[in-house]
């Protein structure tokens, strides 16, 4: 591949030429090594220094938008992709930038931000197993926390001195969190997690808002330390499901899905479910009584309600005593209509976990009972081979 020398030609011209040939697969690897550092030093950098579109730079708004759609491209692809543009100087540090300073102007919805948020989802894919050396500091401050929490003696495995520590087993992350964080370290910081969050509420471009949705998906996916850390930083420092939870109601099944699945996410961790359940229970519990009147038998449906059937029992079983409020015949019929559905083999299981479980809970079941419901419609063949195939485990 010939080398582009940018004092020969318009940036604008350069730019838009490599967005182009950023879609064969085949010049990836050449415009890695050849053009993204001159895209970021020519371009992002200047541009996104200045905060204020083209001032002082003499850069067109053009030229950011080709550059950063380039730039997409190259970072939806193989892991040796998204290492290089994590390594590059000054790229994330830029996309940053750009996109905490879109919040702050009140412009969320230009399509050059969108490019900014969609290169962030990509690269955040995975990145905890790929890049675990930024988390060394979260894995080794949890790792002496445990030690030192061992170190009270034996506690009994049901008392409650031990569900205490278990719920008080984190520490305060946003204040261990570098101050000038650089380069990949941005990707999890807690200002790109609340530039994330606010572009949810504030933008109406709904593929700005599923990149942010997948980033914070992405961030909290696996089910170890970091996750946690992270999803306690959403949920309780950030005060995120206000942000996320009206995307339930979105009429774009992709937005809907990825915002199900991030709701998933978050419901794993001990310190966020009892928070989760006050606040992001009802608004799921209407998802479902909506969905599960659709006919709709797609893979993706099957996915995305037997996730969100999943963290509405996690829930549920984390404040019973709030989650009786939202159950109703409604909820229970259309629960046992979707048990019953071998087209759709995920939900079906997991509504047959759920309602298994309602009757389980005593309290719940006392509350069931009085609203005049019974056994069978809980607790059944369907259900009992539900509960007996998957164990749920928090």
């Amino acid at each position: 591949m010939k080398v582009f020398n940018v004092t020969l030609m318009k940036l604008s011209v350069f730019a838009g030429l490599l967005w182009n040939l950023s879609s064969a697969e085949g010049l990836k690897q050449d415009l890695l090594r050849l053009a993204l550092p001159t895209l970021t030093e020519k371009v992002l950098e200047p541009f996104t220094a200045s905060r204020d579109d083209n001032a002082n730079t003499g850069l067109a708004p053009e030229v950011f938008y080709n550059a950063t759609a380039c730039l997409r491209n190259l970072s939806a692809s193989k892991l040796v992709n998204r290492q290089a543009m994590r390594n590059c100087r000054g790229l994330i540090d830029s996309l940053i930038s750009y996109m905490e300073h879109c919040v702050n102007a009140g412009t969320p919805d230009n399509q050059s931000l969108e490019n900014c948020v969609c290169i962030l989802h990509n690269l955040t894919y995975q990145l905890e197993s790929e890049m675990p050396a930024l988390f060394s500091r979260i894995n080794a401050l949890a790792s002496y926390t445990r030690n030192r929490k061992s170190d009270t003696g034996p506690i009994g495995c049901f008392s409650s001195q031990s569900h205490k520590l278990q719920q008080e087993s984190g520490f305060d992350f946003p204040v261990l969190e570098e101050s000038s964080p650089k380069g990949a370290s941005w990707l999890f910081h807690s200002r790109a997690l609340q530039s994330y969050l606010s572009l949810l509420s504030l933008s109406e471009r709904e593929a700005t808002q599923e990149a942010c949705c997948g980033a914070l998906q992405n961030l909290t996916a696996s089910t170890g330390t970091v996750s946690n850390v992270l999803s306690h930083t959403i949920v309780q420092k950030l005060s995120g499901l206000k942000c996320i939870t009206p995307l339930l109601e979105s009429a774009n099944p992709a937005l809907q899905k990825s915002a199900v699945a991030l709701i998933g996410n978050l419901s794993r961790s001990t310190r966020t479910k009892n928070l989760m359940a006050r606040n992001a229970l009802t608004p799921l519990v209407s998802f479902l009584k909506t969905s599960l009147m659709k006919n709709d038998i797609s893979s993706d449906f099957d996915v995305t309600m037997a996730t969100a059937l999943h963290s509405a029992n996690t829930l549920i079983r984390a404040d019973p005593e709030s989650a009786k409020s939202r159950i109703d015949n409604t909820l229970v019929n259309g629960l046992n209509s979707v048990s019953l559905n071998p087209a759709l083999p995920k939900s079906s299981t997991a509504a047959g976990v759920l309602l298994h479980s309602l009757w389980s809970d005593k309290n719940i079941q006392s509350f069931l009972k009085k609203q005049g419901m019974n056994k069978k419609s809980f607790v059944n063949d369907v259900t009992s081979a539900a509960f007996k195939s998957l164990q749920v485990i928090d």
